[in-house]
């Protein structure tokens, strides 16, 4: 039935572009009123399937027959990356990630030529090299509404944790900005975060929190490991609230400062190695789990990380970028993880095993900006 609703869209599309004139305009000519290209007054969705049936080799003959189509190539490449910085905080699949290689660098590329700065997903941090980012001291005077806006209270000052699970849910360090009016493109990505879509589902763990809250409808729980292992005995409840609700759990500083029994992790002496640990009785009654490192700092997944978790249906790695070692026993036995997430997890332990190469090791987007390939 989906293939036959599928060949059938396809088949209007022809039907459609069929009935449209040619475009007259050249690319060098402004235009005018009366002879507007057509195409681009189809739905968005019809033009969005026309284009996303082109190859880059496609792409790169029809762009230049006209300046209508140029744009609305331009548009198909750095929609999807605006959509997914809007809605960050709902953490939305786009089109984006069907994207090819050659497609993505030129819809980064392109974004943070048009934009001034570009949010770059997960998957794609090649694209971040030799590029200036948004830090974290760049964020600081914003916390406290950046918090509100993530989960609609407002706290200052922010704990270590608060932050933590703040940059999981808005992972401001996957803004790049150009290189040029650096400081204006920084404003409007700082402006940018402060206006983004806010998602009611995202609940930030506390001990006051309304138990109630969770049973209402699903929700997502953001706490980090530190505060895992602090309230293991508290937390139950909470995690069997409703269903289907996701826990993000977030890797911290104080976890590591916990694990290697240091009294104050400011000053505490942490070995380079730092291996998570996460036994499944833990997270027993978790189905939907979210994993964030935002700080990159985990180096490795214990023998035993999700051993036997049984009733774990889904689970989403991010930000985990520094992992070098996946001990035998990560994820052994979650038998009942849906295929999405086991594709993903085999995803992660392929780029781990290979040392997670560059899509295009020698990839410079400011060459390629300054070359005007686009």
């Amino acid at each position: 039935m989906k293939n036959s609703c599928s060949l059938f869209r396809l088949l209007l599309m022809g039907i459609a572009l069929a009935m449209t004139p040619t475009c007259g305009a050249s690319p060098d000519t402004d235009m005018k009123e009366d002879n507007i290209f057509p195409f681009t007054l189809l739905p968005q969705e019809v033009q969005w399937q026309t284009f996303g049936h082109l190859t880059p080799t496609e792409h790169a003959k029809v762009a230049p027959t006209c300046k209508l189509w140029h744009q609305s190539f331009q548009e198909h490449l750095a929609n999807p990356l605006r959509s997914e910085r809007g809605q960050m905080l709902h953490d939305p699949v786009t089109p984006f990630q069907h994207f090819t290689p050659v497609e993505a660098e030129k819809s980064l590329t392109l974004t943070l030529e048009q934009d001034g700065f570009v949010f770059v997903p997960f998957g794609h941090e090649a694209f971040l090299k030799n590029l200036n980012v948004i830090s974290d001291q760049d964020v600081i005077p914003l916390l406290p509404h950046l918090y509100a806006k993530a989960f609609g209270t407002k706290e200052d000052p922010l704990s270590p944790e608060d932050v933590a699970c703040l940059k999981a849910v808005m992972p401001w360090s996957r803004i790049a900005l150009t290189s040029t009016n650096q400081e204006t493109s920084k404003e409007k990505a700082l402006e940018s975060l402060l206006g983004l879509e806010g998602n009611p589902r995202l609940v930030r763990f506390s001990k006051e929190l309304p138990l109630q809250l969770l049973k209402s409808e699903p929700r997502t729980l953001v706490l980090t490991f530190s505060e895992l292992t602090q309230h293991q005995d508290f937390l139950p409840p909470f995690f069997a609230a409703h269903p289907d609700q996701q826990v993000h759990l977030v890797a911290d500083d104080a976890y590591f400062a916990q694990k290697y029994n240091t009294s104050n992790w400011h000053f505490a002496f942490i070995p380079s190695e730092k291996i998570l640990d996460l036994p499944a009785k833990s997270l027993s009654t978790v189905r939907h789990l979210i994993l964030s490192d935002p700080h990159h700092m985990v180096t490795g997944m214990g023998s035993r990380f999700l051993m036997d978790a049984k009733d774990l249906l889904s689970v989403d790695i991010k930000g985990f970028n520094k992992v070098q070692t996946l001990q035998p026993g990560f994820l052994k036995n979650a038998t009942s993880l849906c295929e999405q997430s086991k594709k993903k997890i085999q995803q992660f332990k392929d780029e781990v095993a290979k040392g997670r190469p560059a899509l295009h090791p020698d990839f410079n987007p400011v060459a390629y900006l300054s070359s005007g390939a686009l």
